[in-house]
């Protein structure tokens, strides 16, 4: 699961870029809850 660790909701936006500097690096989308569909998320956790 990659955050922002938002202590607000304004911060939220800021997983996008964690999302983003993952996938330039190639982390595989399987490895990422974020990048689940929405069940599947719920399902991992």
């Amino acid at each position: 699961m990659l955050a922002c660790d938002a202590h607000h909701s304004r911060h939220l936006p800021f997983d996008r870029v964690a999302l983003a500097i993952a996938a330039k690096a190639s982390v595989p989308e399987a490895a990422i809850v974020n990048f689940l569909p929405g069940e599947a998320m719920v399902r991992s956790v």
